[in-house]
């Protein structure tokens, strides 16, 4: 686990570094023009960041790769296996 918070830390500070330097120098790296035919985009997403309250928790919302959750079945983690919990040692 710390390896890879020490990977991501330091991506992300490559990254942060990257946008800065772009920031300061927007003619050194020129994009074509017809890569942008409509120009800037002007759809939002509405993303609101990730503020308490600006989405209501929904647990059944949750999503997750198929894998997880065969091992969420596999473990008997989820609500079907909830009557057998009592069981388990």
């Amino acid at each position: 686990m710390n390896s890879t918070v020490l990977l991501l830390e330091a991506a992300a500070g490559h990254l942060v570094d990257l946008w800065r330097w772009r920031r300061a120098h927007p003619g050194d790296l020129r994009q074509p023009a017809d890569q942008w035919k409509s120009g800037p985009s002007k759809q939002s997403t509405d993303f609101n960041g990730y503020t308490p309250g600006s989405l209501p928790f929904e647990p059944s919302m949750g999503m997750m790769h198929s894998i997880t959750v065969r091992r969420f079945h596999a473990a008997a983690v989820d609500d079907a296996a909830r009557p057998q919990w009592a069981t388990f040692d």
